[in-house]
This record gives structure tokens, sequence and C-alpha cells, in this order.
């Protein structure tokens, strides 16, 4: 386990560590690959070095290039399983426990972050969570300078335990669409809170909009300032040269120490030496430490003894102890090394002085502090998540070299007050994102924003559903994009609703409808078109009107508002005529222009007969 550790975060900052088959996180035990298509294999081994791959029956071969990068492509497979996928160099690498299904990156800000335990109906899903065929998948967080090919995180099984902090919306969502297909699910969950949709977009994806020109710069000026991570590979060994490294009294986080870390991202290491008694030689040790933030490996003597990384969800402030075996404790000096991977706020190895310890296992009374100076050095600066291309650079681009079957996107609520420029924003991320998967018609959902703080009275502007407006321009101007209106599951006072479940099944029949052409009630009224009937009203068409237009309640029609050619709107009657509607106001003789849902939280009712609200427009 230590050395597995150890090679996950080598690999995360793309260094060699062995001449060892290595995999990158995104193929591990329990996960589920793309059913259908051409699957992409690839990973890491000494330059030069044949490599066989085997899954399902099927075998090929390649030889790593001169980076040491292998790279395969098994042919297209049906769903099932479970396989054993088998990498098969000098040492030999297993995945067990393969699927073969669909697989869905969810991503966006912290509605789609907030996990199943937050939901309303978070409990009692979490009990029924025993799912053998859902697989789940959390990307650490990770902002970074390049795009990156390694990810954080780990495939789990479906059960209480894994999916009760997994994303909410991709649980229900998964869950759901694992039901309706029959075939293995695997959802990946990359969703940061509060984070802006720049920090979401690829380059590539700005280059494509002259719009973004502004964007772009902004991305190139603040990703310069971050250099390339420095190769930390022996920077745990013993005899390494460290005279030139800075000193830092620990126990206390990079922010206070005040050494030029304040509010680092990054990787920086802490070494120092320690006298072992003669005493002690042959013993085993315990090696303690108060909670480090976030990440660590910690060495003696150059070899592992232990870490903890982002899999646990407490890993910020959890204590360290760490066993360190009796046949490296030998009587002398023993330097002690310490990687730590601070990924967001602050970090470094906190607590109290008292928790720093080297002892006998067996007599912790005899410990010996290892409080004060340690030498320390920084091996890697990332951005902050507010850098234009940043969390897609960490959290998206590893995904782009692997198969999937479509991607959700939950945010919006960080940029409501730009709606404008989300209108290219948007497109521009989804259309990015293709590029990279190279697929221009990779399905793409939208959870469309919803109802949220204080009704208006009466017509005027809104921000989230200006936001909501461009949400829907992209569903339109882009092949293959649906959109979850959520209307009807927002909460006025809270701008994190815990109706998830709802999202989740939306999200589905969106799914079911554009990408699996399963069922065509998928969506609510749309809107279509408009003409004048007579002088003093509007008739509107809509698609999606299976069964005929509906009121939820069976009353009149709510949340219409019409203009004339002085822009001013007006509460509009709104009059179902078949699958039409009849707008109109007395105090508009000659309207022109109709918005529906035109408000922050809109008092709206209108259905189709499966229930399925409205999507809020605008035709001017």
């Amino acid at each position: 386990m230590r050395n597995i550790l150890l090679i996950a975060f080598l690999a995360l900052c793309g260094l060699p560590v062995c001449a060892d088959v290595r995999l990158p996180a995104q193929f591990g035990d329990h996960m589920v690959l793309q059913r259908n298509v051409v699957l992409p294999i690839w990973g890491w081994a000494a330059p030069g070095e044949p490599v066989t791959v085997r899954l399902a029956g099927k075998t090929q071969r390649a030889v790593t290039d001169p980076t040491g990068v292998w790279r395969v492509s098994l042919p297209k497979l049906r769903a099932g399983g479970p396989y054993t996928l088998t990498v098969k160099g000098h040492s030999t690498v297993t995945c067990a426990d393969v699927l073969i299904g669909e697989v869905w990156l969810c991503s966006g800000q912290s509605n789609m972050a907030v996990p199943l335990s937050y939901a309303a109906t978070g409990e009692q899903a979490i009990r029924a969570a025993h799912c053998p065929s859902l697989r789940l998948f959390s990307s650490w967080y990770a902002s970074r300078q390049t795009a990156q090919v390694a990810c954080g995180g780990a495939w789990r099984v479906s059960t209480p335990e894994s999916a009760r902090g997994f994303s909410a919306v991709a649980y229900f969502f998964g869950r759901k669409l694992q039901h309706e297909l029959g075939v293995p699910v695997g959802v990946i969950q990359a969703a940061v809170g509060a984070t802006a949709i720049e920090s979401w977009i690829n380059r590539a994806g700005i280059a494509g909009d002259p719009e973004l020109k502004g964007l772009g710069e902004s991305a190139d000026r603040e990703t310069a300032k971050y250099p390339a991570d420095v190769d930390d590979t022996g920077w745990q060994a013993p005899d390494l040269p460290d005279a030139d490294w800075r000193e830092m009294t620990q126990p206390q986080g990079w922010d206070a120490a005040k050494a030029g870390m304040v509010s680092l991202d990054g990787v920086v290491w802490l070494r120092r030496a320690v006298t072992i008694p003669a005493g002690w030689a042959g013993k085993a040790l315990t090696l303690r430490f108060g909670p480090i933030d976030d990440s660590d490996t910690t060495y003696f003597n150059g070899v592992p003894v232990g870490g903890m990384d982002l899999n646990n969800p407490d890993v910020w402030k959890t204590p360290r102890a760490y066993a360190v075996p009796a046949g490296l404790v030998q009587a002398g000096t023993a330097e002690i090394a310490v990687r730590v991977s601070n990924q967001f706020g602050g970090g470094g190895i906190l607590g109290t002085p008292e928790q720093m310890t080297l002892a006998p296992t067996d007599a912790p009374g005899a410990a010996i502090s290892l409080a004060g100076p340690w030498r320390y050095r920084s091996a890697a600066s990332w951005p902050e998540n507010a850098c234009p291309t940043g969390l897609y650079n960490g959290m998206i681009a590893p995904w782009t070299r692997c198969a999937i079957g479509g991607m959700v996107w939950y945010q919006g609520e960080s940029n409501a007050g730009a709606a404008g420029l989300y209108r290219h924003l948007l497109p521009a991320m989804i259309t990015g994102w293709r590029a990279a998967w190279g697929r221009g018609d990779l399905p793409f959902l939208i959870v469309q924003l919803p109802n949220y703080m204080a009704a208006q009275p009466e017509p005027g502007e809104s921000s989230w559903a200006g936001l909501r407006d461009a949400q829907a321009f992209a569903a339109t101007a882009l092949p293959n994009v649906g959109l979850a209106v959520t209307l009807d599951l927002g909460d006025p006072g809270n701008i994190h609703p815990t109706r998830k479940q709802e999202v989740g099944d939306r999200l589905v029949l969106q799914a079911l409808g554009i990408v699996y052409h399963r069922t065509a009630a998928y969506a609510g009224p749309t809107f279509a078109g408009m003409a004048r009937e007579g002088d003093q009203a509007l008739r509107l068409t809509f698609t999606h009107t299976e069964g005929g237009l509906r009121t939820v309640n069976g009353g009149p029609v709510q949340g219409f508002a019409v203009a004339g050619a002085d822009g001013k709107f007006v509460w509009a009657t709104a009059v179902i005529a078949g699958n039409t509607l009849l707008v109109s106001s007395p105090a508009v003789a000659h309207p022109t222009a109709v918005r529906y849902a035109w408000a922050d939280n809109p008092t709206v009712n209108l259905t189709n007969s499966t229930g399925l609200p409205a999507a809020p427009f605008r035709t001017r």
C-alpha cells in the first residue's frame, strides 16, 4: 500500500518512478469502460519496453516511446463483465472487477459537488446504495497551469459508504440510468464549489470564439505565473544534498510561516535529520504528526512508511501515525522526509508540537520530539481555482484520453452577473471539450438553474433568468445537447436546493431521449414560434407538448409577460388552446414580445401531460 501511494503521488506529477508497468488512476479495480467504442488504454513503463494488454479475450501490444509512455486501442466491447484487465511488461499490473457499460463525466460547481447525504432523499438513497453495477469515481481537486494526463482518485463500487459523500446529482443520475438501461454505469464526479465557467474551459475552446480573445490572453497571462513543476525524483533520499534548502519551524501552516508560500497550492518537501539512540536499533518505531493539509507521503531513510491522500474525505484534519519497520531502524542519524501536497486553501504540517514525535512502538513514553526547524523546498506551485483553464487542465484533461459516453454540467451561479458573456462561454466550453475527446457530437447535458431568491411582484430584469437563457441558447445552438429544466425544484432561501433526485431523474430523461433514443417524452414544453392573433394577442407554439399543454394545479397559466414597441413588460393572460397558447394583456394594445418565467424566482405552472415544466424563454 505504501508503494502504491508513492507511485500515485509521483504519477500525478508526471514523474517516472521506476521501470515497472504503471497505469493512471483512471484505470483501476472496479472501473467501468465505455461500451461499443474503441477503448484507449495507456500508461507508463521503461522506454522501449514491450507491453501486452489483455481484456475480455482481446489482446493488443505496444512498445513504450522514448518518454516511457505506451498506448493501445482495444476493439469495441459490448456491455458486460466482470473482467480482468492485464498489462504485462517486465512487470504485470492487473485491474480486477472491470465492467463494460456507460461512462458519464459530471462536472460543475457546488450544486454538482454537494454530497448525497445533503439531498432531501439522500439518507434513503444511501441505505439502498448497494448497487454492484454502479461505479463511482470522485476526482481529486486539481487546478493546473498545463493540461494533465493523470488525475487523483479511485473507482469504487456503489455502497452506502462510497455513495454518502459522492455528488448527489451524479449519483441519482447514474443510479437511474443504470436502472433504465440495464447495463453497468460508471459516473465520474469532477466538480468544485464556487467556481466560474472560465476555469473549466480549455484553451482550444477559448480560441474558437473571437469574442473570448481577452479571456484567452488572461489565461495565458495567469498560467504563465506558475512555472512547470520541478522534477522532485529522489528528494526522499537520505544523502540528498539539501544545504541550499530553506528552514521553517514545524508544526505550522505555510501561511503562518510567512515563508513566501502564502496561499500556496502545490507540493512542498520537508526534511529533518534525527539521531536514533543505540537502544532503538532493530526496533519498530511509530512516527507521528498532527494533521497534514492536504496529502502526504512520508519517508524514513528514503523508504516510504506511510501517507494519506484525498480519498480520505477528512485527510486535511486527520493526525498521522506511521509504522517504521524494525529493519529500517539503525543507531545514528536517520533522515525523515515528508512530501506535502496541498490542493487548496492553507497547507502544511499542522497541529501541536506534542503531536510530532518518533518513538519505539512498544515504548511511546521514550519519544523524541520532531518539532522545531525543518528544511524545506517547493516542488510545484499550482493556480488557484479562479485561474482560467486551471480546473480543466487538472480535472477534465486527464479524462480526455479515456472513452466516455457523455457529460453532465451543473454550473452558472457564479456567472449569473454576466449572462451575455456566458452565451459565448458555455458553447465554447462544450466545443472545446468535444474537440479534446475528438468527438464533435459527444452528448452534453445541462442542468438549467432553478428558482432562487425572492419573487418579483412585477416583470423586470433578472440575472438568473439571463443565465438560464444563455444555457438554453447553448442547448439549441449545438447538436446533441440536452437541457434539464429545474424551475420548480429550487429553494428561494437556499442556493443549494435539496431536491437533487428530481434533477438526476430529469437528466436521465434527457439522456434517454437525446442519446439513447428510448423515449420521446423527455422534456417539457419548449417555445417554438410566435404569430400575431388579431391586434391584441400573440399565439405561441411549442415542441414537447406530449398529451397537450397543462398547468400544475389546473388553474390559469402563470408566468407570462408581454411588451409592445416600448419594450415595457407587463403581466399577461395566457390561455391554453390545444398545443398552443394565446397571450395578451389589456395594457398592451399591440404586443410584440413575450417572456415566460423571466425572473430569479418566477411563479410558473405550465407543463405537458408528463408533468415536466415548460422551459423559460423570451422572444426578445
